[in-house]
């Protein structure tokens, strides 16, 4: 169930009789924006559920033995069903899933796991409230008179609506931007303006309104506004960079200068635009629009058809990450991108099982780049779909390469971004990798994270059922970063678990990073799935994890990322000696 858009902040439920539970649960929502609801007997928490309309309810099984409230969670009498999570035994927690549990706590509760817990579902249903607020905007918007939008607003009311959208408490998680566009016209006639303001109109409405999957131009409320009869304002809201706002500049731009054929004559359109951005440049519309026309003047100063942020670091670090990206273009077919290898190691016999192929990119001049810098440039310019298909050949190829010269068989994992797993044809382009290198299916694993699983999930079990059904090992990265439940992940066909090496780091010094390095470990046993620790880097984190009975690990503690030549070094010695067992024979 969405979370209840007329409240400012959920309500959770919980029903325990058990007093220390009672405290245990206090004190796991006391640092969540929530309100709190608690009640001590079933039947008090059957009425609390119809009155509070609680987004989440935190249940004791054991005041629910004739499973009353489990049906009360599903819906009844028109209403919708609500989130719960279970804790109790082993026995009922398993049972009280089979009723429709969205996850489940073993008693006695641990209040960092509980904590945990909690946050990940109300994040998962924060995300599916977003989504839901936004559609229904989407709707309204469009459902509202063509008219409503055929023109521009006066610039009073472009104010005052783009103020509402800066109040707006959704817009506190990203930026927004303001763009000013001066149109000049090559035409000494003085109706020249006049003649093309229609066609330039309707090409920056459709730049404005398109929804792209950057998420560079988003829920835009207030489209637009003339200022002047040769000048526009744009206000785009959810700006997550500065460069998305300067990528739907570049846009405008380029369409706006398209030449404009009207009665005969051809217009020369000349554009300059001015970025000034919430918060660093303004607080209030007119505070933006103000930086935006002053960005805008020294952009025409400048240059004809130039584009410029108020702010001078901001123009020197967009444009300085526009550079990488222009370079990242050529990185390919100048060969200067490589893969590293990481070992994975499994922790009952020391061998090596697998490897993570890593990216790595040398620049000619600037050196080593790092993965943290170009891969989001990558994404975000569609670049990732050309490299990431170079990666995915060249990790089969090297995995096929060692098998071919007769060393022991392991699984290469390649990270897949969320742009490649939403390509239309991803199976068909995995299956002409494997054909082209000869490696079998079995050898490769590819690697997802949470936030990509989330994002229309039947398709994405349609996919992963597919990749599986090839006979190819899927794992989830990062996992205990996003919406880790177990009811959510067991609905997706993955292998194995990858614990993120931000728990693993604190795991000795931390309750919480212990507990939930232990929740996932139990989780992914329970499921039948591999866990494997990212980060490992010390002996005691390594102990910790044998004691859990953690299937696999990889880190510093083994390995850094190497080449292939050092990489076949790894598999051929393994690590049994760092572990104290003997050697497997291979």
């Amino acid at each position: 169930m969405p979370l209840d858009s007329s409240r400012n902040t959920p309500v959770v439920l919980f029903v325990a009789s058990e007093p220390m539970l009672r405290h245990a649960m206090r004190e796991a929502l006391a640092a969540q924006d929530c309100d709190v609801v608690e009640e001590s007997a079933a039947y008090e928490g059957k009425l609390a559920c119809r009155s509070a309309r609680p987004a989440l309810v935190l249940l004791e099984c054991g005041l629910d033995p004739d499973h009353e409230l489990a049906v009360e969670f599903g819906g009844a009498e028109g209403r919708p069903g609500i989130p719960w999570i279970a804790v109790g035994s082993s026995e009922q927690c398993q049972e009280a899933v089979r009723r429709g549990a969205l996850d489940w706590i073993v008693a006695p509760v641990v209040a960092p796991l509980l904590l945990h817990r909690v946050e990940s579902v109300l994040r998962g249903l924060r995300i599916e409230s977003d989504a839901e607020a936004a559609r229904l905007r989407l709707t309204a918007e469009e459902a509202a008179s063509e008219t409503a939008i055929s023109g521009p607003a006066p610039r009073e009311e472009f104010l005052q609506r783009a103020d509402a959208v800066l109040r707006d408490p959704r817009q506190r998680r990203s930026d927004a931007a303001m763009l000013f566009l001066s149109i000049e016209v090559e035409d000494g006639a003085e109706d020249a303006i006049a003649t093309c303001l229609p066609t330039l109109s309707k090409r920056l409405r459709d730049v404005v309104r398109a929804r792209e999957g950057s998420g560079a131009v988003q829920n835009v409320q207030a489209p637009l506004t003339l200022c002047e009869g040769h000048e526009f304002a744009v206000l785009l809201e959810r700006q997550e960079r500065p460069q998305d706002a300067y990528k739907v500049a570049r846009r405008l731009q380029q369409q706006l200068e398209r030449p404009v054929e009207s009665a005969g004559r051809k217009f020369v359109v000349h554009v300059n635009v001015g970025i000034a951005v919430h918060r660093h440049d303004g607080a209030s519309a007119n505070e933006l629009l103000d930086s935006a026309y002053g960005a805008m003047e020294r952009a025409r100063q400048e240059q004809l058809h130039g584009i410029r942020f108020a702010t001078a670091t901001m123009n020197a670090s967009t444009f300085e990450r526009l550079a990488l990206e222009s370079n990242l273009r050529y990185a390919l077919e100048r060969e200067e991108l490589t893969l590293f290898y990481q070992p994975r190691i499994d922790l009952s016999t020391g061998g090596v099982v697998g490897f993570e192929a890593l990216l790595r990119w040398k620049h000619p001049e600037l050196g080593m780049v790092s993965p943290g810098q170009f891969i989001p440039i990558a994404e975000e310019s569609g670049l990732i779909v050309p490299i990431g298909e170079w990666v995915l050949r060249e990790a089969c190829r090297q995995n096929q390469a060692w098998r071919a010269a007769g060393l022991r068989k392991v699984r290469m994992a390649v990270n897949l971004s969320s742009v490649q797993f939403r390509q239309p044809d991803l199976e068909l382009r995995v299956a002409r990798v494997l054909e082209e290198t000869g490696l079998d299916p079995d050898g490769l694993e590819l690697e997802l994270t949470e936030s990509m699983l989330l994002q229309d999930a039947d398709a994405t079990i349609e996919t992963l059922r597919t990749m599986k059904h090839m006979g190819i090992h899927l794992s989830i990265d990062d996992f205990g970063t996003g919406y880790s439940s177990l009811s959510y992940i067991k609905r997706f066909p993955v292998d194995a678990l990858k614990i993120d090496q931000s728990f693993v780091r604190e795991v000795l010094s931390s309750p919480e990073d212990s507990a939930i390095t232990t929740s996932i470990v139990l989780m992914g046993k329970s499921l039948n799935l591999t866990v494997v620790a990212e980060g490992v880097e010390t002996k005691s984190q390594l102990e910790f994890l044998r004691v859990l009975e953690c299937d696999e690990a990889q880190g510093y503690l083994f390995s850094r990322p190497v080449t292939a030549d050092q990489a076949e070094e790894c598999l051929r010695t393994g690590y049994a000696a760092l572990l104290g067992v003997e050697a497997a024979v291979s």
